[in-house]
C-alpha cells in the first residue's frame, strides 16, 4: 500500500472517489450502494474496535489487506469528516441537494427537517441555529448543537438567502475538511472543478441579493453532477437602467477621447522614455509646475531591506504606500536618496513590478506538532491559520510569479519545486498536517538549493512557531554561511508559542539580513503575508555607491525622500553599518 491505489469493492458497491485523509497504512474512500453513501476503510488489518461497530456493513479481504465498508448514515457530518478528512466533490454536491429543496420548503411551511429528508450523514450536530432545523430523536441519544459560525454569513438574520450561503459554505467544508474563517467560506477550498467553484462563489456571495434561489442552486448542482453547464440567469434591465447605462457609457467614451487628445507625453522612468500604451496608473499623472509627477494619495514610504552583497554598491528595496496598498508607478524625478543628509547623485531607480523577469517565491511552512490544534478546538492550531494566510498570499501575487512549497517537521519535504501551477500549490497547502519536531535549518538549506538556478527575482517566505529541534544536516553557523552565499531575500514570520525562540529569529535577522515578523496572534498572519506579497511584487530598488570616506563599523543614516508634487515630502530613514 505504498502508492495511492483503489481497493476492489464487493458487488453491489460502486466506488465514488478518495477522501482527504490518506496515509501509507490507512486510506479512506467513498462508495455507494443504491445511491446511499458508504465509507470505505482500507488498511492491512481492520482494528478490532472497529469490527465491533454496528455501522460496519461488510469486511472484505484484499491481497494482504482488508476493506471495511461502513454505513455512515448514523454518523454526524463532523464525525465523518474527523474520520475521512474530506469528501469527494460528487458526494458533497449530492449531499447538498438533500438540503436545497427542503430549505425553501421550510420557509413556506415552517416545518422542521427530519433525518429522512437528508442524503447521507445526518446534520444532527449542526443543530437549530438559522432556519435549517433537523428533527431530533432524544430516545436515540441524539441532541443538537448550534451551526458552526464559520458556515453562516456575518451579521445576517435567518432568511432563504442565508440558507443558500450556508449550503455553499457547507459544501466547501465537506470538500476541504476544515472550517474557513467566518465571512470567507472558500478560503480553505482545495483545487476543484472551475464550474463547481463558480457555483459556490455565487452561493456564498457577500451580497444576499446576488445569491441564487434554492431552485436555481439545486439545478446548477444537478447539472454539474450530470456534466451539463447551467447558464447563469440574467435579469433584463429596466428602460431606466438601460438609459442610465447608455449615458454612463457615453460619458466614459467622452473622457477616453478627451484623455487621448491630451496625451502627448509619458513619464520618464529608469528604463528611459516609455512608449505610450494607454495603461492606467496608480495616481494622477499630471505634471506640476516644478516638473514633478502629482502623487495625490501617497501615504508613506517603507524601507524593506538594505542589501550590501555587492558592496560598495548598495541596493535599497522600498515600498511607496497609499492608504489602500502600494503605489507601483512612482517616477525617479520624484525621489531623492541621502546618506547622512548628503544627497546621493546618480542613483538608479527600478520599479520591480515592471520588470518582466519571473518572480520566484519559495513558501516554507512549519508543520511540526506544535503547529497543530490545541485543546481548545479543532481550528485553533497555528497551521490552520498559516494555511489560510498562505492561500490568501497566493491570491495577491502577480501573474509572472512562480511558487514552490516546502514543509518541514522532523523531516523536510519538497512538495513543489518552482512552478506556475498555482492551483497545484494551493491543493498541497490545504493537505498539510501537523506532526513531528522542527527542522528550520534543514528547510532553509534545501530552500537555497531549490532556488540556486532560478532566473529572475527570488524570495523565501518561511513561517514557524518554534526553535530548531530536529535539523540533522545543518546548524546555525552553516545556515548563516549558506544564506550569505545564496544572497536570497528571506522573510520569516514567527508565530509565538511556548516553543518560540525569539533570539533565534533576531540572530538570523542580524547574520543573514532576513526580514522578521513576529506575532502571538494567528489573526495577524494574513496581514503579515499580505505585507510580504506587496513587498515582493510592488517594490522599488534604489541602487547607489557609498563614499569610500567611511570606515568599517561607521553608522550611516540612509534616507529616501518622495516628493508628492504638491509641496509634501514623505521620508523614511534607516541606519546602516558600514561593513
Amino acid at each position: 500500500m505504498s502508492t495511492l491505489t483503489y481497493p476492489s469493492l464487493p458487488v453491489p458497491f460502486e466506488m465514488i472517489g478518495p477522501c482527504g485523509k490518506q496515509s501509507t497504512h490507512r486510506r479512506f474512500f467513498m462508495a455507494k450502494k443504491s445511491g446511499i453513501p458508504h465509507l470505505v476503510w482500507w488498511e492491512s488489518r481492520i482494528p478490532d474496535a472497529l469490527r465491533k461497530q454496528q455501522m460496519v456493513v461488510q469486511i472484505a479481504d484484499q491481497a494482504g489487506s482488508e476493506v471495511a465498508i461502513l454505513d455512515v448514515q448514523s454518523l454526524t457530518l463532523q464525525q465523518l469528516l474527523d474520520t475521512a478528512g474530506s469528501l469527494p466533490a460528487q458526494v458533497a454536491a449530492q449531499y447538498a441537494l438533500g438540503l436545497i429543496e427542503t430549505a425553501e420548503f421550510n420557509h413556506r411551511q415552517r416545518t422542521a427537517l427530519t433525518a429522512s429528508n437528508l442524503y447521507g450523514p445526518s446534520l444532527l450536530d449542526l443543530g437549530s441555529q438559522g432556519t435549517i432545523v433537523p428533527k431530533i430523536d432524544p430516545s436515540a441519544g441524539q441532541k443538537a448543537g448550534p451551526i458552526p459560525a464559520q458556515l453562516l454569513p456575518v451579521n445576517e438574520q435567518p432568511s432563504p438567502q442565508c440558507d443558500i450561503y450556508y449550503i455553499g459554505a457547507l459544501i466547501a467544508w465537506m470538500l476541504s475538511g476544515q472550517f474557513a474563517p467566518q465571512g470567507n467560506p472558500l478560503a480553505m477550498l482545495p483545487a476543484i472543478d472551475g464550474t463547481l467553484r463558480s457555483i459556490l462563489q455565487r452561493a456564498t456571495a457577500a451580497n444576499p441579493s446576488q445569491r441564487p434561489s434554492a431552485q436555481d442552486l439545486g439545478q446548477q448542482i444537478q447539472d454539474w453532477l450530470s456534466g451539463k453547464v447551467t447558464p447563469v440567469a440574467k435579469k433584463k434591465p429596466s428602460h431606466l437602467k438601460w438609459l442610465a447605462g447608455a449615458i454612463a457609457t457615453a460619458a466614459i467614451m467622452w473622457l477616453v477621447i478627451y484623455a487621448l487628445s491630451r496625451r502627448d507625453t509619458v513619464p520618464n522612468t529608469s528604463f528611459g522614455t516609455a512608449e505610450a500604451n494607454g495603461e492606467t496608473t496608480d495616481f494622477n499623472q499630471g505634471n506640476t509646475s516644478n516638473g514633478l509627477m502629482q502623487l495625490e494619495d501617497i501615504d508613506g514610504v517603507e524601507i524593506n531591506r538594505i542589501d550590501d552583497t555587492r558592496f560598495p554598491e548598495i541596493d535599497m528595496y522600498l515600498s511607496v504606500m497609499r492608504p489602500t496598498g502600494v503605489i507601483t508607478d512612482v517616477p525617479r524625478q520624484n525621489v531623492s536618496v541621502f546618506q547622512n543628509d548628503n544627497p546621493i547623485e546618480g542613483f538608479s531607480w527600478v520599479n520591480l513590478s515592471r520588470v518582466k523577469d519571473p518572480l520566484n517565491i519559495m513558501l516554507v511552512m512549519d508543520t511540526s506538532g506544535s503547529m497543530g490544534p490545541s485543546k481548545e478546538g479543532l481550528t485553533d492550531g497555528g497551521l490552520d491559520a498559516a494555511k489560510i494566510a498562505a492561500l490568501d498570499f497566493l491570491d495577491h501575487l502577480p501573474s509572472n510569479a512562480n511558487v514552490g512549497l516546502i514543509h518541514f517537521g522532523t523531516l523536510v519535504t519538497v512538495d513543489h519545486s518552482l512552478t506556475d501551477d498555482i492551483e497545484a500549490v494551493r491543493q498541497s497547502i490545504t493537505e498539510l498536517k501537523p506532526e513531528g519536531q522542527t527542522a528550520i535549518y534543514d528547510a532553509l538549506a534545501i530552500s537555497y538549493t531549490q532556488l540556486r538556478r532560478a532566473k529572475g527575482q527570488t524570495f523565501i517566505v518561511l513561517i514557524s512557531d518554534g526553535a530548531d529541534t530536529a535539523s540533522k544536516g545543518d546548524n546555525y553557523d552553516s545556515i548563516v554561511t549558506k544564506a550569505n552565499k545564496a544572497k536570497i531575500p528571506t522573510y520569516i514570520i514567527g508565530l509565538t508559542s511556548p516553543e518560540f525562540d525569539g533570539k533565534l529569529l533576531e540572530d538570523l535577522q542580524r547574520d543573514t539580513k532576513a526580514m522578521i515578523y513576529q506575532t502571538p496572534s494567528k489573526e495577524q498572519l494574513s496581514s503579515f503575508y499580505g505585507e510580504v506579497a506587496e513587498e515582493v511584487s510592488g517594490q522599488y530598488r534604489a541602487s547607489f555607491n557609498i563614499p569610500d570616506s567611511y570606515n568599517t563599523g561607521d553608522e550611516i543614516m540612509l534616507k529616501v525622500e518622495v516628493n508628492a508634487g504638491d509641496g509634501r515630502l514623505v521620508t523614511k530613514e534607516r541606519k546602516y553599518i558600514h561593513p
